[in-house]
């Protein structure tokens, strides 16, 4: 009955927010504003992502249950203006989630994005970005009870100019800073700027080639403990990539890029690594309605644990997407991770190596052209050399949207 009175509150939220839209519709709603809203109710199996109800015993206090009902409202609105050749964009949203049992977990989301972009003449452009993201943190990310929020604030800008014969050369600089709500992660807060340059050449219309360099500093809030003792884990990080994109056809493609990146640190080297990276997804066109998609990918990421150095991410994936009439679509996705920490030189602590499977499914139907149902179940499996890390979940929801 309470997770009934949730939805039916919510809903109502919902269709008053569509009729307002509908009664509102004067010349600034349409193109200039465009309004959105959905409601989503999902049963996730195991909330706190733990391995069994010992484990959830130990960090709720509370074994009674590992799965909870989940109703999600969102609202808000995309924005477009132009003017000439200069063109704004804003996305601005904003998610409010309710439990039924573990209601210390109810929540809130914010997003605000956006760009500028300049064409000061025919072959130069700035394109100025900003964004604005608080979220509740994954909870495969940490154990804790605690409700840990992310706040993710970055802005910058991107200069392109068109060459003759089909090259394009772009400068970026993105300034990022990342903080958490529990004051017992304060220690992993960090900022980033990030300077990079590309040069592009279209080879023709349905292909390009490109390069990238990029360089990075990050700089943590606070000094890493290591035992008794404190070091400075601010950094420096190089990478270079190399990629082609290829269309084939308007359903069959091919993107990859392979690089390099390395990462050295200001004070503990003994924390420095490198190695390769790359990425390939290929799309194709089985047939008009039937689409393959493949793709792998191999990532170096730093480890916050101030006894693992770094960690390499390798995944597959493929699926199957099918149009099963104009209105109504189909997907079927399974993609695997292999993710292998390094720890800290002369330092005895565990190995660890995750294997993380993620199989999806849905269905989306478009009865008319602003409204859209989604229908999806998602199967996740996480085998670790660590006991406590091993979890798996189960997750079924149905949502309604409405975009203007």
């Amino acid at each position: 009955m309470k997770r009934n009175g949730i939805l039916l509150q919510l809903g109502m939220a919902v269709v008053c927010l569509i009729f307002a839209v509908d009664y509102a519709k004067a010349d600034i709603i349409g193109d200039t504003l465009k309004p959105f809203a959905s409601l989503t109710g999902m049963y996730d199996s195991n909330i706190f992502r733990v391995k069994d109800k010992d484990q959830l015993r130990a960090i709720t206090g509370d074994d009674s249950r590992m799965g909870d009902f989940i109703a999600i409202l969102s609202v808000g609105t995309d924005v477009h203006y132009l003017i000439s050749q200069q063109e704004l964009n804003l996305t601005l949203k904003k998610d409010f989630m309710r439990y039924e049992h573990y209601s210390s977990q109810n929540s809130s989301a914010d997003l605000a994005s956006g760009n500028i972009l300049l064409s000061l003449v025919d072959r130069l452009k700035i394109n100025l970005l900003g964004s604005y993201v608080k979220r509740p943190e994954l909870r495969e990310d940490y154990q804790n009870i605690g409700l840990n929020k992310t706040t993710d604030v970055s802005g910058g800008m991107i200069i392109s100019y068109e060459m003759p014969a089909g090259f394009e050369l772009a400068g970026s600089y993105q300034k990022e800073k990342v903080s958490y709500s529990l004051p017992v992660y304060s220690g992993n807060e960090y900022s980033v700027d990030r300077y990079a340059g590309t040069l592009t050449y279209k080879v023709s219309t349905t292909m390009k080639v490109y390069s990238t360099i990029q360089r990075e500093y990050t700089r943590y809030k606070e000094d890493m403990l290591l035992g008794a003792e404190s070091i400075n884990n601010n950094s420096t990080s190089d990478s270079i990539r190399f990629g082609v994109s290829k269309t084939f056809t308007p359903k069959t493609t091919i993107s990859a890029y392979i690089g390099y990146l390395e990462r050295k640190h200001r004070e503990a080297s003994q924390r420095d690594f490198d190695g390769i990276i790359g990425n390939a997804e290929v799309a194709y066109g089985i047939t008009a309605k039937l689409v393959l998609l493949i793709n792998a990918e191999r990532l170096l990421y730093e480890e916050i644990d101030p006894f693992r150095t770094y960690s390499v991410t390798n995944s597959i994936g493929g699926g199957l997407t099918y149009d099963i009439t104009e209105k109504t679509k189909a997907n079927i996705s399974d993609k695997y991770y292999w993710k292998s920490f390094k720890n800290m030189p002369n330092i005895d602590v565990s190995k660890r190596t995750d294997r993380i499977n993620e199989l999806s499914t849905g269905i989306k139907w478009q009865p008319t052209r602003p409204v859209t149902v989604d229908v999806g179940y998602q199967y996740v499996i996480r085998k670790s050399d660590i006991d406590s890390f091993n979890y798996n979940d189960n997750i079924g929801k149905a949502s309604v949207a409405y975009h203007f």
